[in-house]
């Protein structure tokens, strides 16, 4: 017998034995089948319970609406391996099948497939009351709801949404479709300070606001939001360019319409209260016209319009003049610490002569008119110094005098322009030799 075991042949024997051993036991444990030879091994069984969803067959043009529960509890009982093998391969399936059910309640079997011969399965329940309805499909207009539009970012402002497209079709039970109230869309406007681009989910709901179950195509839609940017009403201000016509003057510059709406950050929209035009040219105009302008905008800064007219009224200059008295001498560059005193206008007052239209020069002032005299870099003494008129403006000024003479210091001195007239020393020695020489011939 130990001569038999320790041939060759035995031990192949021996291994083929419980190579098909082995394969008729793995064989029964893990394929479920309904040839399988139960007798190779003894059967482990076990029950297990799981909820499974209950499907539906239908022909497709009608819609089952169920007030059961939509899941069954099913029940397996069968082999440890064939159970393990169902419950991970999931090939099963519960359902009931109103294929050719008419419209109504109808209580319909629950049904099971898939499951493997070797396992007793029970479904409960066992059969669920059903409605069957038409399926009804209609197309609504969808509505945009901005939620947090009050936290946009300060001072913006959302407009009318785009939608793309603005209707969807809503399939369902018709006695869903009977409840529509509302087809929409919500956008969150949370900080939002420019437009915003999305896809937003569509929602049904009924009179009461409650979310109906229906089918919704496409269920997303794109959606625009144009958000407007803060927005101040300023005045526009006419500039212009250039000069009228030799004896012609512009009396008024009026734009249309006098404001303007501009948009931008709120912080350069503080800094603005009025728009000024770009340079409305007058050069050579002898007659009144409107002219376009464009608005000189800031950076960042838009408006409704960019462009105004603007009214420009050109009269024929009539000159007059007028006489102002008194009119006080200004003095600027005084040397520090010195006193000022005139010598000539007395007063230091003169009388000036203004020519110019005479709508103008009919509200001119002698406050209007500033005369100025500089004393920048003169020493203490007497000097004569030019006086200046302050331009104004279609107003042309002369001056009763053209000079002043002042005395810088305390000690009244003739002005220097005076001493240079004087003859110089050696001229009045001459001029006394001279006389004394006529006196001797006299004697």
């Amino acid at each position: 017998m130990d001569k038999m075991m320790n041939t060759p042949w035995f031990v192949k024997i021996v291994a083929l034995f419980l190579a098909v051993l082995l394969y008729l036991i793995v064989t029964t444990e893990t394929t479920p089948g309904e040839n399988n030879n139960d007798n190779v091994l003894p059967r482990v069984s076990e029950s297990e319970e799981i909820s499974v969803p209950i499907a539906t067959h239908s022909d497709g043009e009608q819609y089952v609406v169920s007030d059961e529960a939509q899941t069954a509890d099913v029940y397996i009982e069968g082999p440890t391996s064939v159970i393990r093998a169902t419950l991970n391969q999931r090939d099963f399936e519960v359902f009931v099948d109103v294929t050719d059910l008419a419209p109504g309640t109808h209580l319909v079997d629950v049904q099971h497939s898939g499951f493997s011969s070797r396992l007793d399965v029970s479904v409960d329940p066992a059969q669920i009351e059903v409605t069957i309805e038409p399926k009804v499909s209609n197309v609504y207009q969808v509505s945009v709801d901005y939620i947090n539009e009050q936290a946009m970012a300060e001072g913006y402002s959302a407009g009318d949404a785009i939608l793309k497209p603005e209707a969807v079709r809503v399939t369902g039970p018709q006695s869903e479709i009977e409840q529509i109230a509302l087809v929409k869309t919500l956008v969150d406007l949370t900080g939002v300070s420019e437009d915003v681009d999305t896809s937003s989910l569509v929602k049904v709901y009924d009179g009461r606001g409650n979310e109906l179950d229906v089918t919704v195509e496409p269920s997303t839609i794109d959606v625009t939001v144009p958000v407007a940017s803060p927005e101040k009403t300023v005045s526009i201000e006419a500039v212009g360019s250039g000069e009228a016509a030799e004896g012609f003057q512009v009396t008024d510059m009026t734009p249309v319409p006098e404001q303007v709406t501009v948009s931008g950050a709120k912080e350069l929209l503080d800094t603005i209260d009025r728009i000024q035009t770009e340079g409305v040219n007058i050069d050579g105009l002898d007659a009144s016209e409107t002219i376009e302008a464009g608005l000189a905008l800031p950076e960042g800064i838009t408006a409704e319009e960019e462009t105004v007219d603007v009214e420009v009224t050109v009269e024929e200059v009539s000159e007059s003049t007028v006489e102002l008295e008194d009119v006080a001498i200004q003095t600027e560059n005084a040397p520090e610490g010195e006193n000022v005193t005139f010598s000539s206008p007395e007063g230091g007052v003169v009388t000036v002569t203004a020519a110019g239209a005479q709508d103008i020069l009919a509200s001119l002032t002698k406050e209007d008119v500033t005369v100025l005299m500089d004393l920048a870099d003169l020493a203490p003494g007497a000097h004569d110094v030019p006086l200046e008129v302050t331009e104004m403006d279609g107003v042309t000024f002369s001056l009763s005098h053209e000079t002043a003479t002042v005395n810088i210091g305390d000690t009244e001195q003739e002005p220097e322009q005076a001493q240079e007239e004087s003859p110089p020393p050696e001229d009045a020695e001459t001029a006394e030799e001279q006389t004394e020489q006529n006196t001797e011939e006299s004697a």
